[in-house]
């Protein structure tokens, strides 16, 4: 079960060229698909949740790019116009919450005083509640005697300028909570046609 958005889903691509089709070339194992254009590792987890026990899967790999935390605070949805199924952290404890369209948040995403501030605490948040996240994978997964991997992409910003672009998430989190990891980063820098891997433009 290959959880992710549309770097997975293979947006511009054949599905004969996705990471799903290859790993299962790989593995000749069945490969599920469940990237979706535009998901948060809010949604991802949903999916999990929905069809893991009707695939049972003995693997589920999920991969993730840096964006795809952020979108786990976006309750509502302004290219659709619609609020989206998102969590909330109460206790030690995910929850669910909805919430209408977010009037004061544009106000202070449009002030140059309260901007900077908002940012950071909308990606801390999103950064907790994304931890939150892997880590009831995790726990369903161990339950279950299934395997979990976590795998991070790099977008080609973080590749080709790798200094400034920090993940959100640091490799040392999965290690410390026994989550399978693997960051794309560290083969991608050694690759000096990097550009290949991906779309141009």
């Amino acid at each position: 079960m290959v959880l992710g958005d549309s770097f997975v889903f293979g947006v511009y691509l054949s599905d004969t060229a996705t990471i799903p089709y290859y790993l299962e070339k790989l593995t000749r194992q069945k490969t599920y698909n469940f990237g979706i254009p535009g998901w948060g590792i809010d949604q991802m987890y949903l999916s999990f949740l929905a069809y893991n026990k009707e695939i049972k899967p003995q693997t589920i790999i999920l991969f993730y790019i840096d964006d795809d935390i952020n979108r786990v605070n976006e309750a509502y949805r302004y290219t659709e116009g619609m609020n989206k199924p998102c969590f909330a952290i109460s206790g030690d404890s995910l929850v669910f919450r909805k919430n209408d369209e977010p009037y004061l948040e544009k106000i202070i995403q449009k002030s140059w005083l309260l901007n900077p501030l908002y940012k950071w605490f909308w990606k801390e948040e999103a950064i907790k509640l994304s931890k939150k996240i892997f880590l009831e994978i995790k726990k369903s997964t161990n339950y279950n005697n299934q395997d979990f991997l976590v795998v991070h992409i790099p977008v080609i910003e973080q590749v080709m300028y790798y200094d400034k672009f920090k993940e959100f998430i640091e490799s040392k989190f999965f290690q410390n909570n026994n989550v399978n990891f693997l960051d794309l980063i560290t083969p991608f820098l050694k690759n000096k046609n990097i550009g290949d891997y991906y779309l141009k433009n």
